[in-house]
């Protein structure tokens, strides 16, 4: 239909993904632990010379052939030097053109250094000296499981990792936003890295869709109460530049996004700018702090500090408006995404004093700003699309017209979702409300019919809160006398021996099954036989608390036996 702007496939985030502390639906309850240690007295003298670094350069570090250039913001302080590989100190001047003492850019330009050198800042402020990690660092150290940061007590000290980004990426025709069929892809639960997705690319592509929607790549700590530690959503980052390394290097991710547009695929990629996570590596970076901004420079202080899910950054600071849209424009520019999903956008545009939410204009800025660089700064990008996840139906969040518009090409509309699960769960044709369907279909928000994108479900409405299901499920579910069953030919049930080709059954206390049940396959022809199913060993996945039992075969017999794919239903016995 043309009022659809996207169906929404949502397939991969496994139920074992969703742990006990779950990232966005829950406040975070971690004391802030800020990676630094004391510099000893290390002369400058015996550190290398540094000449100045081009302006032209981005802030961070960019390695030359033969050197690189270091540019970090770092206001109120003494002085800023570098330690690479670990070796003595090299200082970065203070860089002109820039008046403004809160302005402040040191820079340098160190020789020998390279891609893939480790690196940290020493930033000296009132004769204290501490290591602080690049805000802007594309890769991080030291957040491997068991032991990396965030597990207290490991003594995981992350560094910074000097990455070469190349020369940009293939050119790639992104599809028309109003034809985009989006699949939603966690890159850990899919097939665990950039690497492994782009191996079930083809897969993917064979469902019909045109674009993932890939769940936030950026660097979390790891969680002591998730399992594993360094399983999680990704709505948690440490800060917004570098890619997770569990799933691969700032190179695998680009290789990621080149495996997708090689099959005509485009990639959007979830961004989180409202939060980040309480031991976050950019809090008090620098070292200055005021009792107005007790957590440095980045982050907000007094009613606008903290989202909820985590402290907010500083959208009134230029600095950090510059930080937030100059990641944007990499993800664009460098990785060559072709979308960003922005993670809760009402908590960039409004905050809450405790009173209930009242605008935030600051935010709302770095919202315009971002949606207007990309198709306004060279080198101009318009066919490149922006999604906002707002969820309050305002069509100020699309509109480019008035001033009060953020110039979104569309926003998430979450309406369809109970509207939906209410008709396909209904067992009765009198009890599906179409007309509902058909309302929600039709919907506007603003002036345009492609300003939303609309879904089934997604990972927030699965997830959390606890007890949600996927689609299938709840039809399954909404039927007493049916279960919901599978055919593998890995006996994944444990039932059968090696080899064995088995059918699997699973059911919950709602699907009219019980242990001592023994529940039949009735095939769709009258020639295939009614199946006995004995108890499996164990669940599919040991996580979830439904019963399973299973049938199976030697390799090859129910083909040669009963000439059918296994299709039909499951009843109890």
């Amino acid at each position: 239909m043309n009022t659809l702007s996207a169906m929404w496939f949502f397939n991969s985030v496994s139920r074992h993904c969703v742990t006990r502390r779950l990232a966005k639906s829950l406040p975070l309850f971690f004391w802030v632990l800020v990676a630094l240690k004391p510099v000893d007295g290390r002369a400058d003298s015996s550190a290398a010379s540094t000449s100045a670094a081009s302006g032209t350069d981005p802030m961070g570090a960019t390695p030359h052939a033969g050197d690189t250039d270091f540019r970090v913001w770092a206001p109120f302080v003494d002085s800023v030097r570098v330690e690479v590989n670990g070796a003595a100190a090299v200082p970065l001047s203070k860089e002109a053109g820039h008046p403004d003492p809160a302005d402040t850019t040191w820079a340098g330009t160190i020789p020998g250094v390279k891609a893939g050198d480790k690196y940290l800042y020493a930033i000296s402020l009132g004769g204290t000296t501490s290591e602080f990690n690049d805000p802007r660092a594309q890769e991080l150290t030291d957040f491997e499981a068991p032991g990396g940061y965030g597990i207290s007590g490991s003594g995981a000290k992350p560094q910074s990792v000097i990455v070469d980004s190349g020369t940009g990426m293939p050119a790639f025709t992104e599809p028309t936003f109003n034809s985009m069929v989006i699949y939603e892809l966690h890159i850990g639960t899919f097939n665990n890295t950039f690497a492994g997705a782009s191996q079930k690319l083809d897969y993917l592509k064979g469902l019909g869709i045109n674009a993932v929607e890939v769940l936030p790549i950026t660097q979390n700590p790891l969680f002591p109460d998730h399992t594993p530690v360094d399983h999680d959503w990704g709505y948690d980052p440490v800060q917004l530049f570098a890619i997770k390394s569990k799933y691969g290097t700032p190179g695998d991710f680009q290789d990621f996004v080149n495996q997708c547009h090689q099959r005509q695929i485009a990639v959007i990629v979830d961004v989180v700018y409202n939060h980040l996570v309480q031991n976050n590596l950019l809090n008090a970076f620098d070292g200055f702090t005021l009792p107005s901004i007790p957590n440095g420079i980045y982050l907000y202080g007094g009613d606008k500090a903290n989202t909820g899910f985590g402290p907010r950054p500083d959208f009134g600071r230029p600095q950090v408006q510059q930080y937030i849209t100059d990641n944007a424009l990499q993800l664009f520019r460098t990785y060559g995404v072709d979308g960003l999903r922005l993670d809760d956008t009402i908590d960039i545009r409004t905050y809450n004093p405790g009173s209930g939410r009242v605008p935030n204009d600051q935010g709302a800025q770095v919202l315009r700003e971002i949606n207007e660089s990309y198709r306004n700064t060279a080198p101009q990008q318009p066919a490149k699309i922006t999604v906002a996840e707002d969820l309050q139906s305002s069509g100020d969040v699309t509109d480019r017209i008035d001033a009060i518009g953020l110039e979104f090409n569309s926003q998430w509309d979450d309406n369809m979702v109970n509207v939906m699960r209410g008709v396909v769960t209904a067992v009765n044709d009198q009890d599906r409300d179409m007309g509902a369907v058909s309302g929600t279909l039709q919907t506007k928000f603003g002036n345009d019919v492609f300003s939303r994108v609309i879904y089934t479900e997604d990972h927030d409405q699965v997830g959390h809160p606890p007890g949600q299901s996927r689609c299938e499920k709840a039809i399954y579910s909404s039927c007493g006398d049916h279960a919901y069953g599978t055919w593998n030919s890995d006996d994944i049930s444990g039932a059968g021996d090696a080899g064995d080709s088995c059918f699997w059954v699973q059911y919950s206390d709602s699907d009219g099954f019980r242990p001592g049940d023994r529940p039949e396959f009735q095939g769709n022809r009258a020639d295939v036989p009614r199946l006995d199913f004995t108890e499996a060993k164990h669940n599919r996945d040991n996580r979830w608390p439904y019963g399973s039992k299973s049938q199976c075969f030697p390799r090859g017999q129910w083909q040669q036996d009963a000439g059918v794919s296994p299709l039909g239903e499951w009843r109890g016995g």
